[in-house]
């Protein structure tokens, strides 16, 4: 015979230790937070702005959004305007 009866009594008292907290985790939800805005905010630290927010609690199966990666102010400094040298060309639109 392999093992003794101690040993199998433990692991299957191991195994019910188990079973019965899987049962308990079964019913309870993954995140306490019900709202994916405050989720953002409380767990990753990320304050969304007014459109953010309205993109993240949208029920729509398909959201195309569009928009820059860097907006708003860039701090203290203006941002320097490029040069232009093509002003004068024609557009094509």
């Amino acid at each position: 015979m392999t093992g003794s009866i101690s040993g199998k009594i433990d692991r299957y008292y191991q195994k019910l230790l188990e079973e019965r907290e899987r049962e308990k985790a079964k019913n309870k939800p993954l995140i306490e937070e019900t709202d994916v805005v405050e989720f953002f905010e409380k767990r990753l630290g990320f304050k969304a702005t007014a459109y953010q927010e309205k993109l993240l609690r949208d029920k729509s199966q398909f959201i195309l959004a569009r928009w820059s990666r860097q907006s708003g102010s860039r701090g203290s400094e203006p941002a320097a305007e490029p040069e232009d040298d093509r002003q004068d060309l024609p557009t094509r639109v």
